[in-house]
């Protein structure tokens, strides 16, 4: 039998939240626990939900990337359907650890794939915001993939590569990989952190963690 997977969405436009109820009930194994238009309301459930289908402008005020990161850190895998927000809030909540982006106007079997890629430790990024983020790179600064992004974060904020692997559902040694990785693109800018502490600078200079 197929564990359920615990599903909120959270969706200021009554069709859009209709459509999404309608697009997931093709899936069995997704049970609603929250349909509405409110985060916080999600933040107090008495259990996390798996998944957060998550809109980037409710109710005229954008989605808080800190409550996003809350649920992430909780354990939720949050995806974003919206259409895309302002490059600066797009950014805060790559940085907060969402999975991806589902434009508004992708199919239901986008969403689908979408969901299957998240559920699976994976991330979704539609053109669009790759191009945002390819554009949010500094002369002197390399450019990431959101992964390397996450494993820096994680890594460079105290957490061991085994519990960096464990909260991104990859292998200890794709974790290192990813490190080594930053490790060489700061390199080829001029500047390779050698240790913890030079990555976590990096990271603060990036804007990825606050310090």
């Amino acid at each position: 039998m197929v564990e359920a997977v615990a599903v909120a969405i959270i969706e200021d436009h009554v069709l859009v939240r209709d459509g999404l109820v309608h697009a997931l009930s093709a899936r069995p194994n997704l049970e609603l626990v929250y349909v509405g238009d409110t985060l916080p309301d999600v933040l107090a459930l008495p259990r996390t939900p798996d998944l957060v289908l998550l809109d980037l402008d409710l109710n005229g005020e954008q989605a808080s990337a800190e409550d996003a990161r809350t649920l992430v850190d909780n354990g939720a895998v949050v995806l974003i359907v919206s259409a895309l927000g302002v490059p600066a809030q797009i950014r805060a909540m790559v940085r907060a650890g969402v999975a991806g982006f589902v434009p508004k106007r992708d199919s239901a079997a986008s969403l689908l794939e979408a969901i299957d890629a998240a559920l699976a430790g994976g991330t979704w990024t539609p053109s669009e915001l790759a191009a945002i983020l390819a554009n949010d790179v500094a002369e002197d600064r390399p450019t990431l993939t959101e992964q390397e992004q996450r494993v820096l974060v994680l890594y460079s904020s105290g957490l061991k590569l085994a519990s960096v692997a464990r909260r991104l559902g990859i292998s200890p040694h794709t974790a290192k990989e990813h490190i080594d990785r930053v490790r060489d693109k700061y390199e080829e800018v001029g500047r390779r952190p050698s240790s913890k502490t030079d990555l976590y600078r990096e990271a603060v200079r990036a804007g990825l963690v606050d310090d």
